[in-house]
């Protein structure tokens, strides 16, 4: 069932609970002037590891973060977290089905020299948007309100909270190590099942 319009908070290659909101969505639109909240999808995902689950964040300035809209908040690049992440990602997936189908535009995220978080988190998800093929536009907000007729998911997703849905099985590397882990960054999903990716995440809308 389609949700028409929804809000959603900027994600770092966000969970596949997120990218399911997206697909039942007509439009997407991004908070942009809400103030930095910690340990969230904002700076961070989830992926699989060799030894387990893997929560790669990414460092920012904190200087008055408090008082700082998101769309100003800039990544400590600094302290080469883009190399790290992207070594963590080769050595999680490289393995997987499709790792080497994706990774030519996967890459080019950790190449560029963007310093804002907002721009870096909306390149990341037009990619994906790109890579699932879905017609999705990304518009985003000028100022931090209820959006009438919008569909507010701003706080629906955070890494502590565990999500009710049943989100089914499917190949993962380090599965039969460590088992099946659920609603993982989208990465973890589309370098495991590839082309397929699209229709599992229509499978789970209600």
């Amino acid at each position: 069932m389609a949700l028409g319009k929804i809000l959603l908070s900027t994600a770092y290659l966000p969970p596949i609970s997120y990218l399911k909101s997206c697909i039942s969505a007509g439009n997407v639109i991004i908070e942009s002037k809400e103030h930095f909240i910690k340990q969230t999808y904002r700076n961070r995902c989830n992926i699989y590891g060799a030894n387990g689950l893997l929560s790669l964040v990414i460092p920012i300035h904190h200087h008055n973060l408090k008082e700082c809209p998101i769309d100003e908040v800039t990544m400590a690049n600094e302290e080469g977290w883009k190399k790290t992440h992207w070594r963590s990602i080769t050595s999680a997936y490289g393995q997987s089905p499709f790792f080497e189908f994706y990774k030519e535009d996967l890459v080019k995220l950790f190449n560029t020299g963007e310093t804002n978080l907002l721009n870096f988190n909306t390149e990341c998800l037009r990619l994906i948007f790109k890579l699932l093929k879905l017609p999705l536009s990304v518009d985003m907000t000028d100022e931090y309100a209820e959006l009438a007729g919008v569909q507010d998911f701003r706080n629906l997703f955070h890494p502590k909270i565990t999500s009710t849905e049943v989100f089914p099985r499917y190949y993962q590397v380090f599965e039969n190590r460590h088992g099946f882990k659920a609603n993982l960054s989208i990465i973890d999903l589309i370098c495991n099942l590839g082309p397929e990716s699209r229709n599992y995440l229509t499978s789970l809308e209600t």
